[in-house]
């Protein structure tokens, strides 16, 4: 997940568009994958770098997988410490029941 995050998704233009699109397109600065994936990206005779989307795919997978660990994770983090918390609520009433019964006996 830690490369993918330094990839932010951008929109953009062609300037040449005999051979490109003309229309507004998004996608990914060819630059920063470069920069995270080297292997996704290639550079054609005039020295333009293109971005393999195709196997972009597999890499945001990847990603999405992890993340879903995290969660996962995160969600028996969560679990764990309901059950904690339960406990010691349930501790703490029956310390007050004690303290109640003492401070009765106290009273006669």
């Amino acid at each position: 997940m830690g490369k993918i995050a330094h990839i932010q998704p951008i929109t953009y233009t062609f300037i040449n568009t005999q051979t490109h699109p003309g229309e507004h397109q998004i996608g990914f600065s060819a630059q920063e994958v470069q920069k995270q994936f080297p292997e996704l990206v290639s550079e054609n005779e005039q020295g333009y770098l293109s971005v393999s989307y195709t196997n972009m795919s597999a890499v945001a997978i990847q990603a999405i997988k992890e993340q879903q660990q995290q969660i996962q994770s995160l969600i028996a983090e969560k679990e764990q410490q309901a059950k904690l918390n339960k406990e010691q609520q349930e501790q703490i009433q029956s310390l007050l029941h004690r303290l109640e019964k003492l401070e009765a006996a106290g009273q006669k």
